[in-house]
Parts: C-alpha cells; sequence; structure tokens
C-alpha cells in the first residue's frame, strides 16, 4: 500500500501486474499469471502501476447497483478466483434491469480460444433485443 500511495503521490514506481503465489505483483492467486500470460503478446511487459490498485479494494459496483436506470449485461465466470462471485451475483440482484450470463470459465478465458466469440454473440443478441 505504501508504494501505492506514492505512486499517487507522483513517486511513479512499478510492480509486477501478474507474479506466482508469494511474489509482489498485483495478482498472484493461482492460475493468474499463466491464465494473463495467455492473453498476452511476447511484447507486454509484465508491469503495472500501484496507484492503479489504491481504490479497487473499495470499488464496490454492487452498493449503486440500484440507482442504474439503463439495461445492464453481466457476465459470470463460474471458475473466476480474480472476482468475487458473490459481489457479481449481489449485482445483479440489486440492478433493476440486469441479464446475467454464467460461463463455465476462469477470469482470463474471455479473451482466448472459442470463449470470445460465444461471449460477443450472447452480447451482440441482448443488445439487439434489449436496444
Amino acid at each position: 500500500m505504501g508504494r501505492a500511495i506514492r505512486d499517487r503521490l507522483g513517486a511513479h514506481n512499478t510492480i509486477k501486474a501478474t507474479g506466482e503465489p508469494g511474489e509482489l505483483a498485483a495478482m498472484t492467486f493461482t492460475g493468474e499469471a499463466a491464465g494473463f500470460a495467455a492473453c498476452t503478446s511476447d511484447a507486454w511487459i509484465n508491469e503495472a502501476s500501484p496507484g492503479a490498485f489504491a481504490t479497487i479494494a473499495l470499488h464496490r459496483p454492487a452498493t449503486r447497483a440500484k440507482q442504474l436506470s439503463v439495461p445492464v449485461w453481466v457476465g459470470l465466470g463460474e471458475r473466476d478466483i480474480t472476482v468475487s462471485r458473490k459481489a457479481i451475483e449481489r449485482l445483479a440482484t440489486k440492478a433493476p434491469n440486469v441479464e446475467l450470463h454464467r460461463y463455465d470459465i476462469a477470469h482470463f478465458e474471455p479473451f482466448h480460444g472459442s470463449d470470445p466469440a460465444l461471449i460477443a454473440a450472447d452480447q451482440a443478441e441482448w443488445f439487439s433485443r434489449t436496444f
């Protein structure tokens, strides 16, 4: 947190974006480094600004979900360990006009393999039906 605060105050520094459990990195749950790597190219540099994460722990979309006045499409990865399933489900139950889609995927799988096409098709179908 000290590095995050210093970064926010202008003393720019970086940490690894992903790493193995126990390493100093933004994402260190088992499998996150491999999942992230599957979505990147060799040109990607494994760095993140810690200041970006200073407020992420305070980010609670479900607390304002009732205020949403537009239709919302929500995708939930059943095997996601990066984002709380309970938080996504809470958002989906609180928002007035939400459609929750569940997928048997982990956090990074929507970005590679066959999952992007499936999810994009679901989103396009929802969009055409909703708007």
